[in-house]
């Protein structure tokens, strides 16, 4: 592959690989130091998507061979005196890539917040007779989660937001509609999808998108893209600008939620428990059922303040009964 750069000279614009690129190299398991190494054809040697094809015609190293088709096919566990070792497969691989691929696109930092549920989950037992644990009872609390975030959204546009960085200094794309993802995980089985344009959408529309994502997850069928036969992506619909995490088979009480590429925001659902609360202002605790919200956001778009004001003003109205069609 041609450079661009002179002997020597180390260019700065090359570290500021794309999100398109890091996407087709996460597909190919290509890791990200492997990445950095490369010198592409854009300005200033600077990589682009195409030349990861390039890769594979110009006969690199044996190291940097790591597509599926060039890997020999593992055999399983070896074992010597000292360890045993288990050679990663593509999943695994391209699990770890898109972890390293996601700390150098954005500066995360996750915030979190109590939130108190009990007026939903009495509510939605007294008139559904849903309790909590039922597979019901969990598209019920997603779909009242997102109607939520979604109103907040519209009020922290910030939050919907996205950065992007270039070599002329970066700017923020102010996004006008609310596409919101949702990654819903049942036990080894996840589900991705985008609800595309929710703000737009009624309560019913949304009750029904989080029911079929929630099929869609028991089924094993992992997200919205169709794999051609030369390994590329084609992507059904937009990329969520926001993302709920739903993990509904044992769920931590806290978790740092990752941030998916074009989304500012990403939150995660806690374990929904009986905790002790303060009840007002007369600091009485009382039991009650409640999550914690963890947020994960870009900190060079979103400052700490306004994290935390967005996380309370959802955590008021979670607060809220069940939403009534």
């Amino acid at each position: 592959m041609e450079a661009n750069v002179p002997d020597g000279e180390e260019s700065s614009v090359q570290r500021l690989l794309a999100p398109a690129v890091l996407d087709r190299a996460a597909q190919r398991g290509i890791p990200i130091d492997v990445l950095r190494e490369l010198r592409g054809s854009g300005p200033n040697g600077r990589v682009k998507a195409e030349d990861l094809d390039q890769v594979r015609e110009g006969q690199p190293p044996a190291e940097r061979l790591l597509f599926r088709r060039d890997v020999p096919k593992a055999t399983g566990r070896t074992q010597d005196d000292a360890h045993v070792v288990i050679p990663l497969d593509r999943q695994a691989r391209a699990r770890a890539t898109r972890v390293m691929a996601d700390a150098t696109r954005a500066a995360r930092l996750t915030s979190a917040v109590e939130a108190d549920l009990s007026s939903f989950v009495t509510g939605l037992g007294r008139e559904r007779e849903l309790r909590p644990g039922s597979l019901e009872f969990h598209d019920a609390l997603l779909t009242h989660v997102a109607h939520h975030v979604i109103d907040a959204l519209s009020r922290h546009p910030m939050m919907n937001a996205r950065l992007e960085m270039d070599a002329d200094g970066g700017r923020i794309v102010m996004r006008q509609d609310i596409d919101l993802g949702l990654s819903i995980n049942e036990g080894r089985r996840e589900h991705r999808s985008t609800i595309a344009r929710a703000d737009t959408l009624t309560f019913e529309d949304i009750r029904q998108q989080v029911a079929r994502a929630g099929l869609l997850a028991r089924a094993g069928i992992a997200d919205a893209v169709d794999v051609d036969g030369d390994g590329e992506a084609r992507e059904n619909g937009p990329k969520a600008s926001f993302t709920i995490l739903d993990r509904r088979t044992h769920p931590p009480v806290f978790e740092t939620p990752p941030l998916p590429d074009a989304s500012s925001g990403a939150l995660a659902l806690g374990a929904l428990e009986k905790r002790p609360l303060a009840g007002g202002g007369s600091g009485t605790l009382r039991i009650a059922w409640s999550t914690y919200l963890c947020l994960t956001y870009d900190h060079r778009l979103i400052d700490g303040a306004d994290a935390a004001r967005f996380l309370q003003d959802l955590s008021i109205g979670l607060r809220q009964p069940p939403h009534r069609v």
